[in-house]
């Protein structure tokens, strides 16, 4: 997941005559109008989006995200990181809720 994050970013800001600066570095920022909302029915989560979303992008990682957050029970949480684990399982990645660790 991060790896193509990552590809998609760097042939974004190539297309876009954009600074490879940010890419090279892993820094992904995405702006959008409004706030979005998505349902991930594989892990059963709804997802919302910001305006401005910002993480540093890594191999098999996204970490100090920003801009992202989760529905627990009835209270909407940010995500702090993404990972995954075992790259040659299943790509489900497993967030980083604030300071703790959702699995």
């Amino acid at each position: 997941m991060a790896k193509s994050c990552a590809s998609k970013s760097l042939k974004i800001s190539s297309t876009r005559s954009l600074s490879q600066k940010a890419s090279s570095l892993g820094f992904m920022w995405l702006k959008q109008k409004c706030k979005k909302e998505h349902r991930f029915r594989s892990i059963d989560r709804n997802v919302s989006y910001d305006n401005e979303v910002m993480a540093f992008v890594e191999e098999r990682r996204m970490r100090k995200l920003t801009g992202v957050k989760t529905k627990e029970l009835l209270i909407w949480v940010s995500i702090s990181d993404i990972y995954i684990d075992d790259p040659s399982s299943d790509p489900e990645p497993l967030p980083r809720i604030g300071s703790g660790h959702q699995s």
